[in-house]
C-alpha cells in the first residue's frame, strides 16, 4: 500500500496511524510505504509494480490515476486497490469503496474487477491517462485556481469551495470560458461554445456531482457531455442540476457516448484529468487537438463484491 500524506490537502497523513491500525486489525498481509513525492511515488509504483500481486493507493483520485499510469507499460500489472483519502474522492464513490472502513472491507473481502482506462493521446503520444474523468473548461480553471489560492497561504490549502466560486465569475468575465471547441466521434459531431466539456469513465465529478450519471467503467465506452452557457448564473443553473443528474435534457446540454472522441479548438485548451491539469515544463499544456479515448479492462481493480 502506498500512501501519499499530501492528498486530501494533508489529511492523508494524519490518517496514517489510524490506517495500520485497520489493516492490522483485518490481518490485511499489506506492506505500507509512505511516499515522499509524486517522483517518489512513481518511482515506487515502477519498483514495486512488476513484483506485487497487488498494489494499493492510499490518497487521492490523483495518486490512485499516478499508480495506474505507471503500470500501464507492464505487460503484467498487479491488481489494484484503492483507499479514497482525498478532498473529493470520486473515484471511491464510483467503485463503491468511499470511507476507510469500506474500502479496507473490499480488500479483504472483495472480487477482481477488469476496468476500462482512459487515455489523452496529442500527435499520437499519451500524454495523460484518467480512470474517472478528463475535462475542457471550468474545470480545468476552477482547479488552477485553487492551486493560486493555495500558494498564496499554507492555511488556505483546504479551502475549495470559495475560491472555485470566485473563479467561475471570473473566468466568464475574462471571456475565458466558454470555450469554442469541435467534438468529433464515430457516428457524430458537436461544434460551439461550451463552459463544461467532460469526458467520463465513471459516475461521479467535483466531489459527487453527477454529470454523466451513466457512465461504467467496464462498458468500453466514454460518456460526453457538453454544457453551454454564456454567463456564471446561467451556468449554476445547470451545475446545480448535476448533483441529481437532472441537468440531462434540458437545454444547452448535449450528452451521448462513443468509445473515443476527437477535441478540438483553434484558440487553444488544457485538460483536467482526475483533478490533474496535465502540464509541460511547469506550466499547463496548451493544445489545439487531442484524442480521448479508452484501453477497454486494461487493469484489474478490487471492489466490493456486492459492487455493479
Amino acid at each position: 500500500m502506498l500512501l501519499n500524506p499530501s492528498a486530501g490537502k494533508g489529511r492523508a497523513g494524519e490518517l496514517e496511524g489510524r490506517l495500520r491500525q485497520e489493516v492490522a486489525r483485518r490481518g490485511l498481509p499489506l506492506e505500507i510505504l509512505v511516499t515522499r513525492s509524486e517522483k517518489h511515488l512513481r518511482e515506487t509504483v515502477r519498483t514495486e509494480g512488476a513484483g506485487r500481486p497487488l498494489l494499493v493507493a492510499a490518497g487521492g483520485d490523483s495518486t490512485m490515476t499516478i499508480m495506474a499510469e505507471e503500470l500501464l507499460p507492464l505487460l503484467h500489472p498487479p491488481r489494484i486497490g484503492f483507499v479514497g483519502l482525498g478532498s473529493s474522492n470520486d473515484l471511491a464513490l464510483a467503485f463503491g469503496i468511499d470511507g476507510l472502513q469500506r474500502s479496507l472491507d473490499a480488500l479483504a473481502g472483495g472480487r477482481s474487477l477488469p476496468i476500462d482506462v482512459g487515455e489523452v493521446v496529442v500527435g499520437g503520444e499519451r500524454r495523460g491517462v484518467f480512470l474517472g474523468q478528463v475535462n475542457a473548461g471550468i474545470g480545468v480553471e476552477v482547479n488552477l485556481a485553487v492551486e493560486r489560492w493555495a500558494a498564496k497561504r499554507s492555511i488556505l490549502r483546504r479551502l475549495q469551495t470559495l475560491p472555485g466560486f470566485l473563479e467561475i465569475w471570473r473566468a466568464f468575465s475574462c471571456q475565458t470560458v466558454p470555450l469554442p471547441l469541435f467534438v468529433e466521434s464515430r457516428n457524430r459531431k458537436s461544434e460551439g461554445e461550451y463552459a463544461v466539456a467532460l469526458f467520463s469513465n465513471t459516475r461521479f465529478w467535483a466531489s459527487g456531482r453527477r454529470v454523466n450519471p451513466d457512465a461504467d467503467p467496464c462498458d468500453g465506452l466514454l460518456d460526453l457531455c457538453l454544457i453551454e452557457a454564456d454567463s456564471p448564473l446561467s451556468f449554476l443553473k445547470v451545475a446545480a442540476r448535476t448533483g441529481s443528474g437532472k441537468h440531462l435534457g434540458r437545454k444547452g446540454v448535449i450528452a451521448y457516448r462513443s468509445e473515443s472522441f476527437t477535441l478540438s479548438s483553434g484558440r487553444g485548451f488544457s485538460l483536467q484529468c482526475d483533478g490533474e491539469v496535465l502540464r509541460e515544463g511547469g506550466r499547463p499544456l496548451l493544445l489545439k487537438e487531442a484524442e480521448i479515448r479508452l484501453l477497454p479492462g486494461a487493469l484489474e481493480m478490487i471492489v466490493p463484491s456486492d459492487y455493479s
